[in-house]
């Protein structure tokens, strides 16, 4: 949790005690203020919000060598769900936490929330490496690491395991690629913001590719071949990347990479995109949907269509199969750049580096979409 907010909810938490334990005239100005912006702002004043994000002993199988962070509400029951999620480059697990709206979202929906962080000995900007075949694969590095620490969780706090779900920004949006294709059978859901389909920087077996990587990561750094076939534009550079393109078949094909044991039936898939994402091309909103429902076995034409949110800014698309459950939704977010959608003014997340206000909250609405949601 962030400096600011902890402080906040630590003067909120004094505030409230004072008043209720002693004489009402010695309520402070400072903590009448408090308590009317929490008003305004829709924060539930409950012994919820003690808890804090705290960083835990990382599991001893750990061959990515990243940090565990957690936040789990007070008085969590068991058999209480649990959500991954994984902070985008230059970020990290207490600037990802209040500020992408997914705290809140634990306190009022009663799930703990499991935040996995990078460390810059491992990639220089803190990117999840989700473009490595030494991390990206089942049982290998970073989504090693970060499956042992959903054990973790489970043996902590009795989390239920039917009701497991991940979701990430950008590096963590592919990373979140990642753990639906290595370990498919461990969550319910998840929702890929701002993200990469699973192998898009994938050589396939192709020695001609496999030389061009070596070359180009040898040369410009590791996943500087992703930013070329993923369609990741590098700060500074002259012009736009844009992803490969590839049919429904071929990227389905490259879920099997992953290593991840086939499943009867695959998690349902949420996907986020600003139109006027400067960093990642929008057209991998696309490329991810064609790779999603054609692992679930349904064709690429949506069967509902709406404009959501307050104006409406974001036009959400339905893939179903046969029985008619949603198993892929698209929401393609006009106005939104490289961030992810929050809306503080109705209590949810917070404005700064990739958080940005276009009228929806991603955390609440992809909650609901996982029946999370009272």
């Amino acid at each position: 949790m962030g400096t600011q907010a902890g402080s906040a909810r630590s003067m909120l938490a004094w505030g409230l005690r004072l008043c209720l334990l002693s004489r009402a005239s010695q309520c402070t100005n400072q903590v009448m203020r408090l308590l009317a912006t929490c008003a305004l702002t829709g924060c539930v004043v409950s012994a919820a919000h003690a808890a804090e994000t705290v960083q835990a002993t990382s599991p001893r199988a750990n061959p990515g060598h990243l940090r565990m962070y957690k936040y789990v509400p007070d008085s969590l029951p068991a058999g209480a769900p649990l959500v991954v999620a994984l902070h985008g480059c230059k970020q990290s697990a207490e600037s990802f936490d209040d500020e992408s709206g997914w705290t809140a979202s634990a306190d009022a929906l009663q799930f703990a929330l499991l935040l996995p962080e990078q460390q810059e000995a491992n990639h220089r900007d803190r990117c999840f490496r989700f473009f490595s075949s030494g991390h990206n694969r089942r049982d290998r590095g970073e989504a090693a690491s970060i499956r042992a620490m959903i054990e973790e969780m489970k043996a902590s706090h009795g989390i239920d395991p039917g009701r497991i779900f991940v979701t990430g920004l950008s590096a963590g949006g592919g990373m979140t690629a990642v753990m639906l294709a290595a370990y498919p059978e461990v969550f319910q859901a998840g929702a890929i913001i701002a993200g990469l389909p699973y192998g898009c920087a994938s050589t396939s077996g192709s020695i001609a590719l496999a030389w061009q990587r070596y070359w180009t990561d040898l040369w410009y750094g590791e996943g500087a071949w992703a930013t070329v076939r993923c369609g990741i534009t590098p700060d500074g550079f002259p012009g736009r990347l844009t992803v490969a393109s590839r049919t429904p078949e071929e990227w389905r094909e490259r879920l099997a990479e992953a290593g991840g044991r086939r499943p009867a039936v695959w998690p349902r898939v949420s996907l986020w995109q600003g139109d006027q994402d400067g960093r990642v091309d929008p057209a991998n909103l696309a490329e991810l949907m064609k790779q999603w429902t054609a692992a679930h076995g349904v064709d690429q034409t949506s069967d509902e269509e709406s404009l959501l949110g307050s104006p409406p800014t974001h036009r959400h698309r339905t893939y179903q199969d046969a029985q008619g459950r949603v198993r892929v939704e698209t929401n393609e977010v006009a106005g939104l750049g490289h961030a992810l959608p929050v809306s503080p003014g109705s209590g949810c997340g917070r404005l700064g580096r990739s958080f940005e206000d276009v009228g929806v909250c991603a955390a609440t609405s992809i909650a609901s979409s996982w029946g999370l949601s009272r």
